[in-house]
C-alpha cells in the first residue's frame, strides 16, 4: 500500500550529506586558510586609520553648522 520511497523523504538529503562529508574528509581546504583574527585586524586597522585622519574634520564642520543654525534662529532678538 505505501511505497518504501514515501515513508523515507530525507533519503536523498541523506546521501547528498554523505558525499559533502566525504569531500571535506578528501580535501581540508580550510587549513589552508589564514586565521579569521588575522584577516578582521588588517582591515579594521586601514580603515582606523582614514576615520582618525576625517573625524576631527567632520567634527568641526557639525560644530560649525549647528553654531550657524543657532545664530540665525537667534539673530532676531540682537538687536533691540
Amino acid at each position: 500500500m505505501v511505497n518504501r520511497n514515501e515513508q523515507d523523504q530525507a533519503k536523498q538529503l541523506r546521501k547528498e550529506m554523505e558525499a559533502l562529508e566525504s569531500e571535506k574528509k578528501a580535501g581540508s581546504s580550510m587549513l589552508t586558510l589564514p586565521p579569521r583574527s588575522r584577516i578582521h585586524n588588517r582591515r579594521s586597522k586601514s580603515k582606523w586609520k582614514k576615520f582618525k585622519l576625517s573625524f576631527p574634520l567632520i567634527r568641526l564642520l557639525l560644530v560649525l553648522f549647528l553654531a550657524l543654525i543657532v545664530a540665525a534662529l537667534t539673530s532676531p532678538y540682537w538687536l533691540p
